[in-house]
């Protein structure tokens, strides 16, 4: 339960419990509940008929006197329907996104949504088809759809600088997204994380970084539950208990059902005991803060932390008094369209960089140096096939070769090979990234192929082929056998 009750007038509840005992609610003049209320020695300011409540609407009166205001209802909890009729239904869900081990989207529609459980296949009628961490692993695949640049560019050029608890952390997250569209994606994500727990403290109120953070996190939510409950019942003081249970609020409130899957989430997953975790993604504070495992260099974190925002963005609204933020989407303004130009040019210059640099390594000789978010070899495997395929299949097959067992390259050692027959003659060709590779690597191929090649400049080479009966040699330099 959101209200505390403590300090609710004695009178006041007398006079609910009066009415409720003698079943005189659903009918009682408003005449009747003011001398009722003289009785009991209460000064009546306001009396009138209300309706209160948000998907579940009600009737009740709102009576404001000298001792407090309250909602007196005059619908029964039994005879609110969407009540009965949500209980499993919202209990499902909540399971369900226990289950993907996330939280309902904020900001997002439900069209979007449905479209991008469809494509990844975590359905919520599907959850019983797969073990957990599969399902996971498969709801994984909806976070780019879910969290897409038409949300993210209007939310934080738009939405976010009327913020109190992210204004000063905005520019922290636009660099973060630039470099994640740059290819620094675990960069990126690890950029954003530590703002989180400064927002969730900044909505509070709480100053000190060493405040625990269940209790803050608890103290957040409730807050902006409570907030949503006094909205819906006209900003009374007291209702009656049923009326603001979580079970009977969530049921008939999406919104403090968003907020409740967010604190489930946070409590669960994010904060949770490194001991006691246990799911796919590895998106754990503790896991990132200790430096305890690389479980959270998923690719996909970067748009869980872009949502985690969103959704405090979400709980602010509520929990901060005169809050700017708006639960709507702003429409792009000229900022959004200069922070998109600058996400698209990233995307066609890291391309561009990309080949630029495995080119001149190549040319050079010289190993790539991996990042936590690109070994490169994507790239480096595609640059193998079609090396592979134009000067050597191609000079092969001028010499009348039939060429066969064209096999995908071999990221350990990083090489290609192909099989070639002529008459009775038998070949097999292997071609590596660059001769920078393992003296096991060139042994192995010795055993294999006729012919071991590589691209690029020579590199410290007799360093790995010493002793090697095969010759190796630049592509460069190579002639197809005739």
């Amino acid at each position: 339960m959101y209200l505390d009750e403590s300090g609710l007038n004695s009178k006041l509840k007398g006079l609910w419990l009066m009415l409720k005992g003698q079943g005189l609610m659903s009918h009682i003049s408003l005449e009747d509940i003011e001398k009722k209320a003289k009785e009991k020695g209460i000064l009546i300011y306001e009396l009138k008929d209300v309706k209160f409540g948000y998907q579940g609407i009600m009737e009740g009166v709102l009576l404001k006197s000298d001792v407090g205001t309250i909602i007196l209802p005059r619908t029964k909890i039994e005879d609110v329907r969407i009540y009965q009729k949500n209980i499993e239904p919202i209990k499902k869900i909540r399971e369900f996104w226990k289950a993907v081990d996330w939280f309902i989207p904020t900001y997002i529609n439900n069209g979007k949504l449905h479209d991008a459980l469809k494509f990844s296949g975590a359905t919520p009628k599907d959850i019983q088809y797969f073990d957990k961490l599969k399902f996971q692993e498969m709801f994984d695949y909806a976070f780019p759809q879910i969290y897409d640049l038409s949300t993210i560019i209007p939310i934080t050029m738009q939405l976010l600088p009327k913020s109190t608890s992210f204004s000063k952390h905005l520019p922290i997250i636009r660099e973060a997204i630039l470099a994640f569209y740059s290819g620094m994606k675990v960069s990126a994500t690890a950029s954003l994380i530590p703002i989180i727990e400064d927002v969730i403290r900044s909505i509070i109120g709480v100053e000190s970084r060493y405040s625990d953070n269940f209790s803050n996190i608890n103290n957040c939510i409730n807050k902006a539950c409570l907030n949503v409950l006094l909205m819906d019942i006209h900003n009374a003081e007291w209702i009656p208990r049923e009326y603001c249970e979580e079970v009977f609020l969530i049921t008939t409130n999406e919104r403090i059902l968003i907020l409740e899957t967010i604190r489930d989430w946070l409590l669960n997953s994010f904060y949770v005991d490194t001991k006691k975790y246990s799911n796919y993604s590895g998106f754990n504070r503790h896991h990132f803060a200790h430096s305890l495992s690389s479980i959270w260099h998923h690719k996909t974190n970067f748009f869980r932390a872009i949502g985690l925002i969103q959704a405090l963005a979400f709980v602010e609204i509520f929990a901060v008094k005169d809050s700017k933020l708006s639960l709507l989407i702003p429409s792009w303004d000229e900022n959004s369209e200069s922070f998109h130009l600058e996400i698209l040019v990233c995307l066609e210059l890291q391309a561009e960089k990309n080949m630029a640099i495995a080119a001149i390594q190549s040319r050079e000789g010289l190993p790539h140096s991996c990042t936590a978010s690109d070994d490169g070899w994507m790239l480096r495997s595609a640059i193998l096939s079609e090396k592979m395929d134009k000067d050597i299949i191609e000079n092969l097959k001028n010499k009348g070769w039939q060429c066969y067992n064209f096999e995908d390259p071999v990221k350990e050692g990083e090489y290609i090979t192909v099989d070639a027959k002529k008459d009775m003659r038998s070949i097999k060709v292997a071609l590596l990234y660059t001769c920078v590779t393992s003296r096991e690597i060139y042994l192995a191929l010795q055993n294999t192929c006729d012919f071991i090649l590589f691209q690029g400049a020579s590199y410290r080479i007799n360093e790995f082929t010493h002793g090697l009966i095969k010759e190796v040699q630049p592509l460069s330099a190579w002639l197809a056998p005739d």
